[in-house]
């Protein structure tokens, strides 16, 4: 078991679990995800060698560390100059749920940033995500003053809140 860089290769295998991780939600009443977001960004983060994966037996789970995030701006940072990587579609699959594994990809994406040079990881999630939120804050992250409305093209608006845990300094 463990945690690397995605290749091109393993995009069919990481949609395959992403499109049972939205099932699962869905069954969850969890309306957050679709066959959109997050499948069609894994290309690119790819490309940008931003996407971690975890092998057990295949692909477990995998996130997304990037430099940047559209909702940075909306939100009081502890120290806003703070170097920071952004969290992004963090997900295990679901056959593999409550193994602990969302945590250890957690673990691993915080070794990541600081290895990057970075103070901060901070992360968006949407506010009836509970078990998300869940794991975040049992993890050690904070939740920030200020949120980030998006709105999808289908209409849809997701109300997202802030969170970022100091993992270097």
């Amino acid at each position: 078991m463990g945690v690397r860089l995605a290749v091109m290769a393993d995009l069919p295998q990481i949609q395959a679990v992403y499109t049972g991780i939205i099932e699962q939600m869905e069954r969850d009443g969890l309306q957050i995800w679709d066959e959109i977001y997050p499948n069609e960004f894994f290309a690119a983060d790819i490309e940008q060698q931003q996407l971690y994966v975890l092998e057990r037996g295949g692909i477990a789970g995998a996130f997304a560390l990037c430099a940047e995030d559209p909702g940075e701006e909306q939100v009081a940072w502890a120290e806003r100059g703070g170097k920071a990587l952004y969290l992004n579609r963090l997900g295990v699959g679901a056959h593999c749920l409550r193994q602990g594994l969302g945590r250890l990809l957690l673990g691993e994406a915080e070794r990541l940033t600081r290895e990057n040079g970075a103070a901060y990881l901070r992360l968006f999630v949407v506010d009836s995500n509970r078990p998300a939120i869940r794991l975040y804050e049992t993890s050690g992250f904070q939740r920030m003053p200020g949120s980030f409305d998006k709105t999808l093209d289908d209409g849809t608006a997701l109300h997202e809140f802030a969170y970022e845990k100091r993992v270097a300094g």
